[in-house]
């Protein structure tokens, strides 16, 4: 058979039926491979996609609590948390340097306690305290718009100037910080029986200076104590006339230059501001503004607050006994029944080793000094009694006993602490007439940067 009969006899299979039927069965499988790779590749995109709308769109602004019209998402959330942490890191460098210049090793207390507060174990605690921070600032904007309190720009940018020691119109004089004077307390007979501290001896002098002085230098020697003779130390006269030196060749008679100050412009403090923010990553300069606008803000509300505050208040003076259980708290009430002294007992179970060695006296304390049950169940007792059952607390179980109760002057502490109390009320007032909404969502969202090195 010739090349040209070969080319043209056909393959046997080719005109087979079922052949072609398979063929065309695997012309269709191919097809929707086809179709069906397109459509993952079109499903990994779409999801890619949507992963990237969640990540970088969806997260950054979900809305984490809302007050009124007015909302904090988690971009906002994080960069406070960030601020936070940049805040204590900071700190602790200062803190690290300081001791550094003494020639000391910062304290371990000191150093496990911004340890913890940055540790990742922290981290939930660390949140909690910036998002109620968040929600309270905005019930303080609505609550001081309400009230007529307001902070301007001018005021916001006046106090960034000072934080950068600027002072376009001459450095301001300091100004005299007045505090409230306490009297001297006054403890009664009955008030110091109660505490039956034990006095320290005061050591007794062999021979006292009188004594020394009234001796007899007539009588005989055997009978007086030998006293050592004081040398006298002769004092060094200064003389206040400038006497003169004549100069010699060795020195230099050539005037010394006096230096002139740098004048501190408004360029170079704009330059020092925009330095603080360059390269930050953790919070940008609008955030930091926002800050000092609340703090001014909060500031000018606590103003008002304060011109309400009396200059005396109801005190209450305790002393309290801290145990871990409610059966150990019965136990010291059996013991204090019996007549067993309150300050053997305080030093032997009590759990607050502050002030467990003076009996547990906590001194004298306004309302909102204390835990709301210790500070009911506090003032709420009779002078000279004790609790005849334990007060529960987040810290344990507290037997409390009262040595006195009585309107005193406030100290500058004292005085703070009724303003803190009064600003809490004020804003617990403004959030009650707002529609605020919180979740638990931003525990997702809590950050951990700036990483912490101790050193």
């Amino acid at each position: 058979m010739s090349i040209k009969d070969q080319k043209e006899v056909k393959h046997p299979r080719a005109m087979n039926k079922a052949n072609r039927s398979r063929h065309e069965k695997e012309m269709d499988q191919i097809k929707w491979l086809k179709i069906g790779g397109i459509a993952v590749i079109a499903l990994i995109v779409i999801t890619l996609i949507v992963g990237a709308i969640i990540e970088f769109v969806y997260k950054p602004n979900k809305t984490l609590a809302t007050v009124q019209d007015e909302k904090v998402n988690v971009t906002e959330f994080q960069e406070a948390v960030r601020y936070q942490r940049v805040n204590l890191i900071s700190n602790y460098n200062y803190m690290a340097q300081l001791y550094q210049s003494f020639g000391m090793q910062m304290d371990k207390a000191t150093r496990n306690n911004y340890e913890s507060q940055l540790s990742e174990a922290y981290a939930p605690i660390l949140g909690q305290q910036v998002y109620t921070t968040m929600v309270n600032q905005l019930v303080l904007d609505y609550g001081a718009k309400d009230a007529g309190i307001s902070v301007s720009d001018d005021e916001v940018a006046n106090e960034m100037e000072n934080m950068w020691g600027y002072f376009p119109n001459g450095t301001p004089t300091p100004q005299p910080t007045t505090e409230p004077l306490a009297s001297t307390p006054t403890i009664s007979a009955e008030q110091i029986k109660m505490l039956n501290y034990t006095e320290t001896p005061t050591p007794t002098a062999t021979i006292a200076v009188e004594d020394i002085s009234s001796l007899d230098s007539s009588g005989p020697a055997e009978s007086q104590p030998a006293v050592e003779e004081i040398p006298t130390i002769e004092p060094t006269i200064i003389s206040t006339e400038a006497e003169s030196v004549e100069p010699t060749a060795t020195q230099d008679m050539s005037p010394t230059p006096s230096l002139t100050p740098t004048t501190y412009t408004e360029e170079m403090y704009k330059k020092n501001v925009d330095m603080q923010f360059e390269g930050n990553n953790y919070y940008s300069k609008e955030f930091f503004v926002r800050q000092i606008h609340y703090q001014l803000l909060q500031q000018k509300v606590e103003d008002s607050l304060s011109q309400d505050i009396q200059a005396e208040s109801d005190m209450v003076w305790a002393r309290h006994i801290l145990v871990a259980t409610e059966e150990e708290a019965k136990a010291v009430i059996e013991r204090l029944d019996k007549g067993e002294d309150w300050n053997v007992i305080a030093a032997e179970v009590s759990t607050d080793t502050s002030n467990s060695a003076n009996g547990g006296d906590l001194g004298w304390f306004i309302k909102g000094a204390m835990v709301a049950p210790f500070e009911e169940a506090a003032f709420a007792q009779e002078i000279g009694t004790y609790t005849k059952e334990p007060v529960k607390s987040d810290f344990g179980y507290h037997i409390i006993q009262i040595i006195g109760h009585e309107e005193r002057p406030l100290t500058s502490t004292q005085k703070q602490t009724a303003l803190n109390a009064a600003y809490n009320d004020w804003l617990e007032a403004a959030r009650a007439k707002l529609n605020v909404k919180t979740d638990t969502d931003w525990m997702e969202f809590v950050p951990t940067d700036p990483q912490f090195n101790a050193f």
